[in-house]
């Protein structure tokens, strides 16, 4: 019989196991950052459909507003 038990590994499948582990924790990081990014994006085009399309509207309403204000005074 052999004097190692049948479950302790070599080094290779050691090393094998250790390259795995990093390979898939090197890709759950790159996961992590391209969903970051995509969710990020997607926050911010959410919030573009909240904005009015022309910048300077409100602008004009508030110039509207204080020139009426200035009448009544």
């Amino acid at each position: 019989m052999s004097d190692k038990p049948y479950f302790e590994e070599n080094r290779e499948a050691t090393l094998r196991s250790w390259i795995l582990m990093n390979m898939l924790r090197g890709a759950g990081w790159a996961a992590v950052l391209v969903f970051g990014i995509i969710g990020f994006l997607v926050i911010l085009r959410a919030l573009a459909w909240f904005l009015p399309e022309n910048p300077n509207a409100a602008l004009d309403v508030i110039r509207g507003g204080a020139e009426l204000a200035s009448r009544l005074v």
